[in-house]
């Protein structure tokens, strides 16, 4: 009984998160992250399933990696898309290289990651 109790609870906070009309944007930033990936796509999956596929957009830039993460970005991507969940995935061979100062470098991959945001706001008029 307390499982249905659990259960009618998740359902009616799904209802009220989806109802409500609010977008949710993550940006996240990869590199060599071949084994951490499955664990984010999963938590990405659950948080969009409740919030409503519709209300998420998932941003991803990767950065000179050079493990599968490119190849594990195009399966998610592809999942992603059948549950129409919004998603752009930028990829890119630039590496930080020794002249680059490392904070200046992480705010430049931070921006690539955050670009669709503001292109979202400034071309589609969503906020």
């Amino acid at each position: 009984m307390a499982s249905t109790t659990g259960n009618d609870r998740m359902d009616s906070i799904k209802r009220d998160l989806q109802a409500r009309q609010h977008k949710y944007f993550f940006a996240i930033n990869l590199y060599n992250s071949f084994d951490v990936i499955p664990d984010i796509f999963a938590t990405l999956f659950r948080a969009a399933a409740i919030l409503g596929y519709h209300n998420v957009f998932v941003s991803i830039y990767e950065n000179g990696s050079n493990d599968q993460t490119k190849a594990l970005l195009k399966i998610f991507d592809a999942l992603a898309r059948t549950v129409g969940l919004r998603i752009i995935i930028r990829t890119s061979m630039r590496t930080r290289g020794l002249f680059n100062h490392r904070i200046e470098y992480l705010a430049e991959v931070r921006n690539a990651a955050m670009l669709p945001l503001h292109e979202l706001r400034d071309n589609d008029g969503e906020v």
